[in-house]
C-alpha cells in the first residue's frame, strides 16, 4: 500500500525551484515552527531499518578508526560537485 503524503502548494514548487531544487524551509505560520523540504532521493527508502543499519555501519566504522577530519571547505566542494552533477544534463 502506498503512503498519502500532503500535496505541495504551487508556492512551494516555485520556492523548490528558485533554489535549484535544494532544499528550502518552510514555515508553520500557526507554531512559527521552521521545516525543511528537501527531495527524497528515489534509490534511498529512509525507513527506520535503513537508518538503523546506517547507524550501526557509522558506529562500526569509528570503531574500526575510520574517521575523515571536520573540514568546511572539503565539505563545501563536495556538495558543489554533488550539484553540478545532478544540473548536468544526461
Amino acid at each position: 500500500m502506498e503512503a498519502s503524503y500532503p500535496q505541495l502548494t504551487p508556492e512551494q514548487r516555485q520556492a523548490i525551484a528558485a533554489n535549484g531544487g535544494l532544499p528550502i524551509q518552510v514555515e508553520d505560520p500557526d507554531t512559527h515552527k521552521i521545516y525543511v523540504l528537501v527531495e527524497q532521493p528515489h534509490h534511498v527508502a529512509l525507513d527506520d531499518n535503513y537508518i538503523r543499519d546506517e547507524l550501526s555501519n557509522g558506529v562500526a566504522a569509528l570503531e574500526a578508526g575510520e574517521r575523515v577530519a571536520w573540514d568546511p571547505d572539503r565539505i563545501k566542494q563536495e556538495g558543489r560537485r554533488r550539484l553540478a552533477a545532478r544540473k548536468a544534463p544526461d
